[in-house]
């Protein structure tokens, strides 16, 4: 995953500091979807499917931050954002683009390496709100999600 933030400080309260930002990424991946797909001819056929298929989601969000310093420049951080994803799969001749409601959590640790740069990483939640793919014959959903997530930050 790769983002691009844009925001400001809103205010701090009891001890935390407040942001609020509109975040832009781009989810790439590589994945191999098998199932079973059923159809009747003079009774009932099951073919089982293998498809590598290529995945991209691009979602845009509204994002809430609290951050509060722990100890020295190390402190930890609560993030949660609303939005719209934009998706495309293809492979193997398939090709779909689709869309959704998008929602992410994430928490973690950041160190203040001075007062513009921060180094992040942590954890993130996403949901993929009704995302289908496909039609009846070859279908699946993409639901919550967790992941890794490591990176710098520089405000100016």
């Amino acid at each position: 995953m790769y983002s691009f933030h844009l925001g400001r400080p809103i205010k701090s309260a009891a001890g935390f500091d407040l942001a609020a930002y509109v975040e832009v990424a781009w989810l790439t991946g590589d994945f191999t979807a098998t199932g079973i797909s059923s159809f009747l001819t003079n009774n009932v056929n099951q073919v089982v499917f293998r498809e590598n298929l290529d995945l991209d989601i691009v979602p845009l969000t509204l994002n809430l931050k609290a951050e509060r310093n722990l100890y020295g420049p190390v402190g930890a951080y609560l993030s949660g954002g609303l939005g719209y994803a934009w998706t495309s799969i293809s492979g193997d001749g398939y090709d779909e683009n689709g869309g959704g409601f998008y929602a992410q959590a994430a928490a973690g640790l950041v160190w203040n390496v001075n007062s513009s740069v921060d180094i992040y990483g942590g954890a993130r939640w996403v949901h993929l709100n009704d995302l289908e793919f496909g039609d009846d014959d070859f279908g699946f959903e993409l639901d919550n999600q967790l992941g890794w997530e490591i990176g710098l930050r520089y405000k100016f």
